[in-house]
């Protein structure tokens, strides 16, 4: 005899994944006595009953999993998505996440929470709020959080019910661990009646003088030029909204901005502002993460050009969220896709991560990323290579072994035609990936064709345009941390990508130039780990 507990006897499924189990606790159980056979499940169910659960995944779940990172943020297991309402309060930095705690798929959504000291040793707390009420049933999504008025953290969430509006929520306690929703909700019931699009999603809230303001991602349906917009509602107690107009609008055939925003960052830095977001995938082209400097004139983004900028120079990292830390620097965080196949999902167990934090800086109309300066508490130890000759017969091999590291290295590169990094690279050359800047196309480049020989891998090449003048040094720093590579170029750049080999001495780390005159020096660091801690 089976006796099935949390199952539906009906079958449902997303993808490969079934959505009919309950994966969590059974707050009461009655059996209905059909025979005297029931006596024994009835005396095994109360003696289970009495144990107390435990709900962190243990470590040795991944134990042996050489390609998830080790000190970037993540959760503990299962699929996670952009994360939001980034802020610092009474001496620790929070951040929340799109998190499906019972399975590998965008779906079930709830709002994952982290808390941390430093904005690198993170605390997983116990989900900040979960859908269960009619106006956000359907999933609690993205959105954003700020200090009120009256110094108490508030959360602005999308509330996704049979219409989507906006919730708010306050902190039970100052810890910040328990919250409840508003008895209002939805503070905005629906999108504005002037358009037809019925999706909206997103929000951003900063205050101007007295009043408080929120963006909304949004879209614009029209048959010769559908596109991105923000819609802009402005409140005097971050509770009564107030729709006015829209901040902001997309020209696609003009600026490559698609037919709608999403996660949309809206941050003032000196006297101008920079207004960001995440173009959706359409008709083939990706998501991709862009963003406009100007000003905020009579309640509108009145932009210095027309056309955006990208965020990064591959096209990988999406979604960030921003705060102003203590010592007054703006500090980010983003989220890193995986892009791998569902099967591979399933087989690791978890889904995606967030970048190390990286400090911004507005400089001559751009805005400049770099490895925010904690992250130097994680280096061990340091190995310096000087100054020497780098050509196609000698490269310069720089680990052999690590899977956590960081890497500063000044290319000289003299008459280089393409100079750069293998890495990832196994002793039998079967895996391997470069990372490279072509001189004569003007392009970076992210070779991943030879990259694993796992099953259901993406093996491709990614390049964009960038100029770089290579008259003068030029200085790359990477970020290996298991399948997770962040790169920075001269203190202005960055890029992103993932990597996923299949053997675990894929480990190579190379430096290498086609050139006869090419120079190098490098700093290398082996990097502590920063595993992220559950408390719940």
């Amino acid at each position: 005899m089976a006796l099935r507990i949390g199952k539906d006897f009906r079958e449902k499924k997303v993808g490969m994944y079934d959505v009919t189990a309950i994966n969590g606790l059974i707050d009461g159980i009655s059996l209905i006595p059909f025979s005297n056979d029931l006596s024994v499940w009835k005396d095994d169910i109360a003696s289970g009953l009495k144990k107390t659960p435990v709900l962190a995944v243990p470590e040795t779940r991944f134990a042996g999993d050489f390609n998830r990172p080790r000190y970037h943020l993540l959760p503990a297991a299962n699929w996670t998505n952009e994360t939001h309402g980034l802020f610092h309060y009474r001496g620790k930095y929070h951040i929340f996440n799109q998190k499906n705690a019972s399975s590998i798929f965008l779906g079930q959504i709830n709002w994952g929470h982290f808390s941390s000291p430093d904005l690198i040793h993170w605390i997983e707390e116990q989900p900040a709020l979960t859908p269960d009420t009619a106006y956000d049933k359907n999933g609690i999504w993205s959105g954003h959080a700020v200090i009120n008025d009256d110094g108490i953290p508030q959360l602005i969430y999308t509330a996704g019910g049979d219409k989507m509006g906006v919730g708010i929520a306050f902190p039970k306690d100052t810890a910040l661990i328990e919250w409840e929703k508003y008895a209002g909700n939805p503070v905005i019931a629906e999108k504005p009646a002037e358009y037809t699009r019925t999706d909206m999603r997103d929000q951003y809230v900063w205050k101007e003088r007295d009043v408080w303001y929120m963006i909304i991602g949004f879209g614009i349906e029209k048959a010769d030029m559908p596109h991105g917009a923000l819609l802009l509602y402005k409140s005097a107690d971050l509770k009564k909204w107030n729709f006015v107009h829209l901040l902001f609008e997309g020209n696609p055939e003009m600026d490559e901005s698609g037919i709608f925003w999403e996660m949309p960052v809206f941050k003032k830095m000196g006297d101008k502002y920079v207004l960001l977001v995440n173009r959706v995938p359409h008709n083939g082209i990706p998501a991709r993460c862009q963003y406009w400097i100007g000003d905020f004139k009579n309640e509108k983004f009145v932009p210095d050009s027309p056309i955006p900028q990208n965020l990064e120079v591959i096209n990988r990292l999406l979604s960030p969220s921003v705060v102003e830390t203590p010592e007054g620097d703006v500090a980010a965080i983003a989220i890193i896709p995986d892009e791998i196949g569902e099967k591979v999902t399933y087989e690791q167990g978890w889904a995606h991560l967030y970048s190390i934090p990286r400090k911004w800086q507005l400089k001559d109309g751009k805005l400049c990323q770099t490895p925010h300066p904690v992250m130097k508490q994680l280096r061990e130890e340091q190995t310096v290579y000087a100054k020497r000759a780098l050509t196609s017969a000698k490269p310069c091999i720089v680990s052999r072994g690590e899977h956590q590291l960081e890497i500063k290295a000044t290319f000289y590169p003299g008459d280089a035609k393409r100079f750069g990094f293998t890495l990832c690279k196994n002793p039998d050359n079967s895996e391997y990936s470069m990372i490279y800047y072509d001189v004569e196309k003007r392009e970076l480049v992210v070779d991943q064709t030879h990259s694993s020989l796992r099953a259901h891998i993406p093996l491709k090449i990614r390049k964009d345009h960038y100029r770089l003048d290579t008259t003068k040094p030029v200085e790359i720093r990477l970020f290996i941390d298991g399948s997770v590579v962040e790169g920075f170029i001269n203190d202005e750049d960055a890029f992103t990508t993932r990597i996923f080999p299949l053997k675990e001495n894929s480990t190579l780390l190379e430096l290498f130039s086609d050139g006869n005159t090419t120079e190098v020096a490098a700093d290398v660091w082996k990097l502590k780990d920063a595993k992220v801690k559950m408390n719940f």
